[in-house]
């Protein structure tokens, strides 16, 4: 377990990579930025949007995964809480 979001101002992009966090955090131009992670009734919403968009992966083409580190720009990676990818 990495150390909290608010307790570090700058991180290098090499060790937010490297480093784990629980619960995974978003890390935006070298600051870690805390994310909602929710309670039950967010946990089961993500859990069935999932699931669904899983149930028919292979028909829309698509891949669905929950709570994994996306890269958006070269410096800025966020962890959405389902994340729907094209198969390629």
């Amino acid at each position: 377990m990495g150390p909290k979001a608010s307790a570090i101002a700058f991180v290098p992009v090499e060790e937010y990579l490297r480093t784990s966090y629980e619960p995974d955090i978003d890390y935006v131009d070298g600051h870690l930025e805390d994310r909602n992670v929710g309670e039950n009734k967010h946990s089961n919403l993500q859990g069935e949007l999932a699931a669904i968009l899983r149930t028919h992966g292979k028909a829309w083409s698509i891949y669905a995964y929950i709570a994994c580190r996306v890269q958006v720009a070269s410096k800025r990676f966020r962890v959405p809480d389902v994340c729907v990818m094209h198969r390629t």
